[in-house]
């Protein structure tokens, strides 16, 4: 039976970096093992107090960015970048630089392709000095697919040398998966006893104490 850890929104909103860490017990997250050194990131957004007249993107009250931060053993950390390559970009380790290098591939790929697209709209004008521009369009577009290409095809070598190595290691475990995280709007953002997040996972031995440790919520989790 799946239960979840449920988290009132003061302690997301007294962390003062922004991040929220779950690091206890100090054994491994997903499977209890021990060093667990490493952590799994889920990048949420806190939203309370829906406006009746919003702004163009001022729909609540209240937002704030914030990090959630799991602990994991080193196994269970490289197969996170299998489940959400993305997410290991903030970490100092090998994996997360070769994130990094990942995402900006397909940020800077993005970039240049609408570059090219935006030249054959009437906002770029057809004077003298930008009709070359306008012509080769389809240069930056082309590089910028290239661009995008080129870094998830990185990720899709890595990922699957990755996962050949920990299956010749007898490492890899499907099962072992990321938590799953829900967070609720809530309707007064001066209640910081309203539910902000929720978290369930598999390990529920683990969310048990880490709950109890961080005198949060634990509850069945419903569908």
């Amino acid at each position: 039976m799946p239960f979840k850890i449920v988290i009132p929104a003061s302690a997301i909103l007294d962390q003062a970096e922004g991040i929220l860490r779950l690091d206890y017990p100090h054994g491994c997250s997903r499977c209890d093992k021990a060093p667990a050194e490493h952590f799994e990131t889920h990048r949420l957004k806190l939203r309370a107090g829906l406006k009746h007249n919003p702004l163009p993107g001022r729909r609540y009250k209240m937002e704030r960015n914030y990090q959630v931060k799991i602990r994991l053993c080193q196994r269970c950390y490289l197969q996170n970048y299998l489940q959400a390559p993305e997410t290991l970009a903030g970490d100092d380790t090998p994996l997360g630089r070769l994130s990094r290098v990942q995402n900006f591939l397909r940020t800077l790929g993005g970039i240049t392709a609408g570059l090219g697209l935006l030249l054959l709209t009437p906002f770029v004008p057809a004077s003298e000095a930008l009709v070359p521009l306008k012509v080769h369009w389809w240069l930056p577009a082309i590089a910028g697919v290239g661009l995008i290409l080129l870094g998830l095809l990185s990720q899709v070598l890595a990922k699957n040398k990755l996962l050949r190595q920990l299956s010749d290691a007898g490492q890899f475990e499907r099962e072992l998966v990321r938590a799953e995280t829900r967070t609720p709007l809530f309707a007064d953002p001066s209640d910081r006893q309203q539910i902000a997040l929720e978290v369930q996972m598999n390990n529920t031995e683990w969310a048990r104490q880490c709950a109890a440790h961080y005198h949060f919520g634990f509850e069945e989790y419903k569908q």
